[in-house]
């Protein structure tokens, strides 16, 4: 095996890959403590805004799938977080709803019910739902109207479900629109 000289420390070692590109250094800690490593570091701060060669130009969507791929499992810093979080909690989000979600319509029902099944009267945190009484694909503006909700449990939930399914088809059946609507 071939011998080389490590840039850092100036001791002899063997690589222990064959890359096209040779190995430099004999270990991580003389590639971190380098002054490449150091002069890479500076130059990919210096990218940063409008000095970034790319600042203000289109990429393909070949090129955006790459670096979403290479950005996968990263991690972020506190401040970046803190600025995603600011953005997706406020009107400039493309999902905001007027600060109501689903989730907050949910937990109010649900709240509002004490948590039991208005047709059994089980009461279960685990198992009872929150069900829109008028259908939210037929009445998409009650979608979250408190008014237009009640508690229900999985079996009671099911059971509306199927029977508020079967009057609709039978509609649909009178009317001669065999097809599923969107």
């Amino acid at each position: 095996m071939k011998q080389t000289i490590c840039k850092k420390c100036g001791l002899e070692f063997i690589p222990k890959h064959r890359h096209k590109n040779p190995q430099l250094f004999c270990s991580r800690k003389c590639f971190f403590g380098s002054e490449n490593y150091r002069r890479g570091i500076k130059n990919r701060r210096s990218y940063i805004g409008e000095n970034n060669p790319f600042y203000g130009k289109k990429m393909s969507e070949k090129t955006k799938d790459a670096i979403r791929k290479a950005n996968t499992g990263r991690a972020l810093s506190e401040e970046t977080i803190k600025k995603i979080k600011d953005n997706l909690s406020n009107e400039r989000c493309y999902a905001w709803k007027g600060g109501i979600s689903r989730d907050w319509w949910r937990k109010r029902i649900l709240e509002k019910y004490d948590f039991t099944c208005q047709l059994c009267g089980l009461r279960d945190e685990d198992v009872v739902e929150a069900d829109h009484i008028k259908p939210k694909h037929l009445y998409p503006e009650l979608r979250y109207d408190l008014e237009n909700g009640m508690a229900l449990c999985a079996n009671c939930h099911r059971r509306k479900t199927r029977i508020e399914h079967k009057k609709l088809m039978k509609e649909r059946w009178k009317n001669g629109n065999f097809k599923k609507q969107k």
